[in-house]
């Protein structure tokens, strides 16, 4: 890693729970409402008061209501409503068509919702709007990496740094660039200042320690995705690759292993593939677990299963069999994905 139009603000609405309030009872509701509708809440009491505010008769107030529908759109994107957070942001846009605020906003949830193509376009748009804005390279910059398109991202990330430097997430940032463009070298400097930035983000930690697993130093990956899971034990993917690591040290850690595979959901995924780990599912019940109602989740599911499977046949000096599945991991993952790199980092150690 986010209202509806027709309302038509001029119209005189008399909602019935005005009837028999006095002032002093009314004022006190608009000032509830415009503290509540204007607070991070996002409650269904906060998004409501946004809507009393919206559905106002003209006379009682003077709203800035190009605010209300940013304050409306963010809390339904805090909610992952990013369909009404969008109509909501489109509204304010609408009325105040140099709402810097609100496009960045509204690039957020197209982003969330996978369309990191119109995402730019608003982080585009926000930056012509603020020069300045460090969080809106940082934005573009990775919807770009989630396209693939890490050498476009390097540069916003950069812009990124310079304007706030002190920020850790630009530099995790540029290094994950750096890392799934294959420049190992240079993810590295990245994350050793993210960590110093902020040392009690896992994401730090694993992110460095994937790199250090695509240059085969198992020590030194295994070192950093334990760190990660020290900080944050529920991450299913770090205890798999902190397993392989530790294993391509020639490392017995069945029991540690064990224990944080147990902190997974055995109904999902990728619980099985702790299990072929273990010895307690074979290879085919692993792809069979992969597979999905979701098309594209079972894709996905399928590629890393590949991956997983190509690692635990090199483990059990399989070699052909895992050129094969890393192979076809390097050839269906999507290339934001970590098996991807993994797989592609593989077969260069295996001259392939």
């Amino acid at each position: 890693m986010l209202t509806r139009r027709g309302f038509s603000l001029r119209t005189v609405l008399v909602p019935v729970i005005l009837a028999g309030l006095s002032t002093a009872a009314l004022a006190q509701s608009l000032s509830e409402n415009w503290a509540r509708c204007e607070s991070n809440a996002n409650d269904d009491l906060s998004v409501r008061a946004c809507t009393a505010l919206l559905v106002l008769p003209a006379g009682e107030a003077k709203p800035d209501v190009a605010g209300i529908f940013y304050n409306r759109g963010a809390k339904y994107s805090t909610r992952s409503q990013y369909d009404l957070a969008i109509r909501d942001f489109d509204e304010a846009i609408r009325l105040n068509p140099s709402y810097t605020e609100a496009f960045g906003k509204r690039g957020l949830a197209y982003a969330r919702k996978g369309q990191h193509d119109r995402a730019v376009q608003d982080f585009d748009r926000t930056i012509q709007l603020k020069a300045d804005d460090a969080d809106a390279f940082f934005n573009r910059g990775l919807a770009y990496a989630n396209q693939g398109q890490y050498a476009r991202a390097i540069p916003d990330y950069e812009e990124a740094i310079k304007l706030k430097p002190d920020d850790a997430r630009n530099f995790r940032g540029r290094g994950l660039a750096y890392a799934m463009n294959g420049q190992y070298g240079r993810a590295l400097p990245d994350y050793n200042q993210a960590i110093k930035l902020k040392p009690d983000d896992a994401r730090n930690f694993s992110s460095r320690g994937e790199v250090n697993f695509y240059r085969a130093r198992w020590q030194e990956a295994a070192t950093d995705l334990q760190r990660s899971l020290a900080i944050d034990p529920l991450q299913p993917y770090v205890v798999l690759w902190l397993h392989i690591a530790k294993k391509q040290r020639g490392q017995d850690d069945v029991r540690e292993f064990s224990r944080q595979a147990a902190r997974m959901d055995p109904s999902e995924w990728p619980a099985p593939v702790a299990r072929l780990f273990l010895g307690q599912a074979t290879p085919d019940q692993v792809l069979a677990a992969a597979a999905s109602t979701d098309a594209q989740t079972g894709k996905d599911q399928r590629c890393e299963a590949a991956f997983y499977l190509g690692a635990h046949a090199l483990l059990q000096h399989r070699t052909t069999d895992a050129v094969s599945l890393l192979q076809q991991a390097r050839d269906t993952c999507p290339k934001t994905f970590i098996e991807y790199e993994g797989a592609v980092s593989e077969l260069k150690r295996l001259g392939k």
